[in-house]
């Protein structure tokens, strides 16, 4: 309910103030576990997601962000999750397979950073997303913000088609496997990017 009161208070600002444009929204399941595989250019992009995709998400943050009282709070109602990012967290993989068992939409940032450089070129991917999605059976949805949202300027958020990986025993991916689909997950994101940005070229 809190989410949803959120949402309401949140909707028109974001709108205003950093407008987005989702492409191929189609593509995100409407209901069923899901794993949603972003880029990550800043705090912010937990919010435009949540506002953009239309259904509740799931998230994995990284711990220092639950410092502050209310921040923490806040994100905790936007559907976060505590992550230590330095070391295996046993509770947030427990958080993120139950999530998708439980049919909800789990949306990661695989780039496992958020991207400080003034590129907008994708950074090299942790293996989490796919790990989740093939140990759940769910489909993977990748998605890219095409650059940094700015503010009063319209962003586009690029999305593609459901990603299901096949591998011989789906709970414990050799690393050969385990690379080669992240490898393919990354040049599938990066092409997202690519042609959103050849059509404004053309």
């Amino acid at each position: 309910m809190l989410l949803w009161l959120l949402y309401v208070i949140f909707w028109l600002p974001g709108k205003i103030l950093l407008p987005t444009k989702v492409v191929n929204k189609k593509f995100i399941p409407k209901k069923g576990g899901v794993v949603l595989a972003c880029n990550h250019f800043s705090n912010l992009d937990v919010i435009l997601l949540q506002l953009n995709i239309g259904r509740g998400l799931k998230y994995l943050a990284k711990k220092e962000l639950m410092k502050n009282k209310f921040v923490g709070w806040f994100l905790k109602k936007l559907g976060a999750f505590p992550v230590d990012r330095g070391n295996g967290d046993i509770a947030a993989t427990k958080f993120a397979l139950k999530t998708l068992k439980d049919g909800k939409a789990l949306c990661m940032f695989p780039e496992g950073t958020r991207n400080k450089s003034d590129s907008n070129e994708l950074q090299d991917l942790k293996s989490g997303a796919v790990l989740f999605a093939s140990k759940t059976s769910s489909p993977l949805v990748p998605m890219m913000f095409v650059s940094k949202p700015r503010l009063f300027h319209k962003s586009y958020l690029i999305v593609g088609e459901p990603v299901v990986f096949n591998f011989i025993d789906p709970n414990r991916p050799s690393k050969s496997e385990l690379n080669e689909a992240v490898a393919k997950l990354s040049q599938i994101m990066k092409n997202l990017q690519n042609s959103h940005l050849k059509n404004i070229d053309n």
